[in-house]
């Protein structure tokens, strides 16, 4: 999945513990999705270099969203 994200596909949403540098080595960044309150911490993994593309970014808004 980290893959799929790093060349651009799309976003995925993953365990926080997925370590940092693995993350970065990839060129993505972790966006912490806090509500609700999950049984694991879960991150939404994006390209730092590009514009997250309008349907991602509002599955992620939606996410968040419904989360609080």
């Amino acid at each position: 999945m980290l893959r799929l994200v790093a060349v651009g596909v799309g976003v995925c949403v993953l365990p926080e513990r997925i370590p940092d540098r693995l993350i970065a080595d990839l060129g993505c960044r972790k966006v912490r999705i806090v509500r609700p309150r999950m049984r694991r911490l879960v991150v939404a993994i994006m390209r730092n270099d590009k514009a997250t593309v309008p349907l991602s970014r509002d599955l992620i808004r939606a996410a968040q969203a419904h989360l609080e």
